[in-house]
C-alpha cells in the first residue's frame, strides 16, 4: 500500500515509503503515476517495499498510484490523493539521542530524527541545525526524510558533560543517562 493522503507544500519533495504482500512470490514489477499527466513509469522494488518520491511545483490535487505485478500478472493498485499548496504548516522535526558508549573516557554518540511531515523538510546547519556545545557541524542530517531515522548523525564527545541537537526548535540531550548501543 502507498498510505494515507496527504498534504505537501508546493515545490516540496514528497516521499512515501510502501510495500506489499504477495503469497504467489516474485519477481515483480512496479510502476508509479503521479497523477501530473505523464502516465506511469517503472518504480524499483526490494524485498517487497518501494519509495515514492517526487517534487511537485504546482499547486492543485494529485491523484498518486503505484502498481505492482507478480510473475502471474496479477496486479494490484493503491493509490492516495496527494493536494499540493502554497503554504502548509510543517510539525517540527524531532532530534533523537538514540545510544552512546563511553570508550577511552569518549562518549560515542549515535543520533537520529523523526519528520512526521509527508515531505522532506531541508534545515540547513545553523542556528535552526546544531550541536551545542562546540562545533555546531558535525556532518548531521540537512535533509530530513519523513518517518524516524536512527544514524542521521554521531559525534565523539569529550570533556563536555552533555551534548544537544538543536534541530528545529527541538532539542535532543546526549548524557550519561542516555542508553547503551548495542
Amino acid at each position: 500500500t502507498i498510505g494515507a493522503n496527504a498534504t505537501i507544500p508546493r515545490n516540496a519533495v514528497f516521499y512515501r515509503a510502501g510495500s506489499f504482500t504477495d503469497p504467489d512470490g516474485g519477481p515483480w514489477t512496479a510502476q508509479v503515476d503521479y497523477g501530473t499527466g505523464a502516465g506511469f513509469q517503472s518504480l524499483a522494488v526490494v524485498a517487497k517495499q518501494f519509495v515514492v518520491r517526487r517534487a511537485y511545483t504546482t499547486n492543485g490535487t494529485y491523484t498518486v498510484r503505484v502498481r505492482v505485478c507478480d510473475s502471474t500478472s496479477r496486479c494490484t493498485t493503491s493509490q492516495l490523493t496527494l493536494t499540493v499548496q502554497t503554504s502548509v504548516t510543517a510539525v517540527p522535526v524531532q532530534p533523537l539521542a538514540v545510544c552512546a558508549n563511553v570508550v577511552l573516557g569518549q562518549r560515542l554518540g549515535l543520533w537520529g530524527y523523526t519528520n512526521p511531515n509527508s515531505w522532506i523538510v531541508d534545515i540547513p546547519v545553523g542556528a535552526r541545525n546544531r550541536f551545542v556545545p562546540g562545533n555546531s557541524n558535525v556532518l548531521q542530517a540537512t535533509s530530513f526524510l519523513p518517518g524516524t531515522w536512527p544514524g542521521a548523525a554521531s559525534t565523539v564527545q569529550g570533556s563536555a558533560t552533555s551534548l544537544t541537537w538543536q534541530l528545529d526548535g527541538q532539542a535532543a540531550v546526549m548524557n550519561a543517562s542516555t542508553p547503551r548501543c548495542v
